[in-house]
């Protein structure tokens, strides 16, 4: 085994091992974590901090603060955290999570048999 291929080894191992302790530690703890990561990448990452200021700039005109960027980028820690979780519960574990409003809706869509087209706004998970 080369150098390359130990140092590979030992990332996946090390990323595993991070996996399965964001699996067990408490939520709480986890989302932390998972901050203080978003937090590390965006000190880590000039370019997109610079971009995302840019960007959120232009779209929120006087409503922009510069300190939304990095609350962004901390909310991608918790997107990281809750993906990782989730991928490792059980349907019904997801379900007592999650939050379906207007459900009714839905179900009178479908039940015109006529197919339903869904268009969602999304900010974060």
């Amino acid at each position: 085994m080369n150098v390359r291929d130990l140092i590979g080894a030992l990332e996946y191992w090390a990323f595993l091992a991070l996996i399965q302790r964001i699996r067990i530690i408490p939520y709480r703890m986890a989302i932390a974590l998972g901050r203080i990561a978003g937090v590390l990448a965006w000190a880590c990452d000039p370019l997109h901090r610079k971009t995302a200021a840019i960007q959120m700039r232009t779209a929120l005109g006087e409503t922009y603060h510069p300190g939304m960027p990095l609350k962004v980028s901390m909310n991608h820690g918790d997107i990281l955290i809750d993906a990782i979780r989730y991928a490792y519960m059980n349907d019904i574990a997801i379900l007592r999570r999650v939050t379906v409003e207007g459900q009714e809706h839905l179900d009178i869509a479908l039940a015109t048999g006529r197919g339903v087209m869904l268009i969602t706004g999304h900010i974060g998970n």
